[in-house]
């Protein structure tokens, strides 16, 4: 079936309900019945358009994307559950974080990530070939790469501004610059998407009192990664430069309902309408084979934090009776205190958590709401 809102190809057993006049089936794990509207994507680069009909490039888009992205994604990874009989999982404890870092290497070190689009770019080509040297992967091709990079210059927003930067360095020779990408505060009065030109700059000297809280300011020397908030609107786009072509923003937290004005859409709900198969060539997401899982991987954990976060900085907003909670736990026997540790009230039907939060988890957690994805193969 499509949904008559968003023309999102669903199966006809995940509609919610049917409309009382015409008596179609409606569906919300995709627009939650026409409430969630994001902006139409753009043409698709031909160059893109016609790798992602390759097979050979499918097989490797990790790697490619890999060598053009700006940030890095980090996790603590659990390798019990790798190298085993069935299908492929990947499995994290913890958070799951993007960084980014400074904009020129240390002295001696080869430039990563952002700062190959900046320093050295006369041997750009070799130091990210270079970058990707596994076993697990073929070998990339070098004209591919040439050719991705001269897409990534033309299109994306985002490069061009590291590209800016670039030209302040070698033609002034001073390294005395920064790159600030802005944030976006749901309180601010905007009922658009900003562009894209309106959340990055590259600017030379201090700051002014307008630095917003999930603002990246990217330094020219910096010794530490820089961890990027997951409702910044370049989360995503900074790490999957071939999945957002064009530099477009992602999610953060000001997207409105389009009928209520009042109300903003969720994580869950703004990822649960990207992910769904349409009737548009452009669907470089849905078309990007094994990067596709990764991606829905990354999102998902994304939003297992976001929700945790929530939960832990709104207790006394979901907490109904705290000495429920004490009761509850002489119930079961807890009746040393240095075994119950700090309770956790979420505000779903799942465990809790005991002790430090995502320190020491001693039940397990099930969430059965949270994505509402259906993958068919």
């Amino acid at each position: 079936m499509q949904c008559g809102d968003c023309n999102a190809w669903l199966w006809l057993f995940e509609s919610s309900e049917k409309d009382t006049v015409t008596k179609r089936p409606l569906f919300s794990i995709c627009c939650k019945q026409g409430r969630v509207s994001l902006p139409i994507a753009q043409q698709t680069p031909l160059l893109l358009k016609k790798l992602l009909d390759d097979p050979s490039f499918l097989r490797n888009i990790g790697a490619y994307n890999s060598i053009l992205a700006f940030t890095s994604m980090s996790a603590k990874i659990n390798y019990s559950v790798q190298n085993t009989y069935g299908i492929y999982c990947n499995k994290i404890h913890g958070k799951n974080y993007h960084r980014i870092g400074s904009l020129l290497p240390s002295d001696g070190e080869q430039p990563k990530l952002s700062q190959m689009y900046i320093f050295d770019t006369a041997n750009e080509l070799k130091i990210r070939l270079a970058v990707m040297i596994r076993d697990d992967t073929d070998e990339l091709d070098e004209n591919i790469v040439l050719l991705l990079i001269e897409m990534v210059d033309e299109y994306n927003v985002q490069a061009k501004v590291f590209r800016k930067a670039r030209d302040r360095y070698e033609s002034t020779g001073h390294d005395d610059f920064q790159i600030h990408l802005i944030g976006y505060d749901k309180n601010k009065r905007q009922y658009e998407l900003p562009s894209t030109n309106k959340i990055a700059a590259s600017v030379v000297g201090g700051f002014s009192s307008t630095k917003g809280e999930r603002d990246i300011i990217l330094q020219h020397h910096a010794g530490n990664l820089q961890r990027i908030w997951s409702t910044h609107p370049l989360y995503m786009t900074l790490q999957y430069p071939l999945l957002f072509p064009y530099g477009e923003i992602g999610y953060y937290e000001g997207i409105r309902y389009t009928s209520f004005e009042r109300e903003f859409v969720s994580m869950r709900e703004y990822y649960g309408y990207l992910i769904h198969t349409r009737k548009c060539p452009d669907l470089i997401i849905v078309k990007s084979g094994r990067w596709f899982h990764q991606f829905i991987f990354d999102a998902y954990t994304t939003l297992e934090s976001y929700c945790l976060r929530w939960i832990r900085t709104n207790q006394k907003t979901i907490r109904a009776d705290v000495n429920n909670n004490v009761r509850d736990a002489v119930s079961r026997g807890d009746n040393d205190p240095r075994s119950i540790g700090k309770r956790i009230v979420c505000h779903r039907p799942i465990q809790v958590v005991q002790d430090t939060w995502l320190k020491s988890i001693k039940t397990r957690w099930l969430f059965v709401d949270v994505l509402e994805i259906q993958i068919y193969s």
